[in-house]
């Protein structure tokens, strides 16, 4: 199933259609775990989400054999035989210390990413094979599991847009060999966790009341301190003037803490999200307004 699948579900259930929706981030057909959707006004929060919010991943893969999409789903283009003597003892403490922090990684040619305007994979369709220059990511955090050669398990938590699959294929290069990814569970994004989510089965089965219930929060996906205006600061804030960190009072979130180049939830005083700002100084500027019911 892909994220795109999702959506329709959910947009058989819409009671009115000029609502829209969206996922924020997406998720392998062969993969599980969570996928972000977006009604409304939290699409505009795309761009912070993807850039804030590190996911995390447990995965699977196996050495030997090289596929065309980097995963289980392809064809094998190339194999070769594992040879397990010629891996050091101590490999997993060096991969995790030498792959942790600033990754440059090459994204793959059969992958959502674009060339021209078009995915890459709709190219690979075409037998057009695009190569695009490394894009500098991070890891956050890898930590091997276990190894039965020739499959190796770990989980990883890194920014958004890293391709695990990619990744593996990293992994396997410092191995000195050549591999694929064979699972794949996206298990976190910031701090929703995939255990917490609504499997395909009871979607399905869910009406729109039902399903809107189940929603979280724009503050709890993501987790910034808020800014509480007065009534009178609420109303200048709403109609795009900027407002001083003093109008307010900070409250911290219980949901987490993401620290965000600036960037602070504002409410008026019952607690109503009034939108995302931009803080410049003492100065608090609107990014994205939240219409109210």
């Amino acid at each position: 199933m892909t994220s795109y699948d999702v959506i329709r579900i959910i947009k058989r259930k819409l009671p009115n259609r000029k609502i829209k929706i969206g996922h924020l981030g997406t998720l392998d057909p062969f993969a599980s775990g969570v996928l972000l959707v977006a009604l409304g006004t939290a699409n505009r929060l795309s761009q912070y989400i993807h850039e804030y919010l590190p996911k995390e991943y447990l995965a699977s893969g196996k050495l030997g054999q090289k596929m065309d999409t980097g995963d289980l789903t392809g064809s094998i283009s190339e194999e070769r035989k594992v040879c397990t003597k010629d891996i050091k003892n101590d490999w997993q403490g060096e991969i995790e210390n030498k792959m942790t922090g600033a990754y440059w990684q090459v994204p793959p040619a059969v992958s959502a990413t674009k060339h021209k305007g078009k995915p890459l994979y709709k190219w690979a369709r075409e037998g057009i094979h695009i190569k695009k220059e490394p894009v500098l990511r991070n890891i956050y955090e890898l930590s091997f599991l276990n190894s039965d050669f020739p499959s190796i398990k770990f989980r990883t938590r890194v920014s958004s847009g890293t391709y695990i699959r990619t990744m593996f294929e990293d992994i396997a290069t410092e191995l000195g060999s050549i591999g694929h990814l064979t699972e794949l569970h996206r298990s976190k994004i910031g701090e929703i966790e995939s255990r917490n989510g609504i499997s395909i089965e009871d979607l399905k089965m869910m009406s729109w009341e039902e399903l809107v219930d189940t929603g979280i929060s724009l503050n709890r996906a993501l987790p910034l301190n808020k800014l509480v205006l007065s009534s009178e600061k609420s109303i200048w804030y709403e109609n795009g003037r900027a407002v001083q960190l003093e109008d307010g009072a900070i409250e911290s979130n219980d949901e987490g803490d993401v620290v965000a180049d600036g960037l602070i939830w504002v409410s008026d005083a019952n607690k109503n999200l009034l939108g995302l700002a931009q803080l410049d100084g003492s100065t608090v500027a609107p990014c994205v307004n939240i219409p109210s019911d």
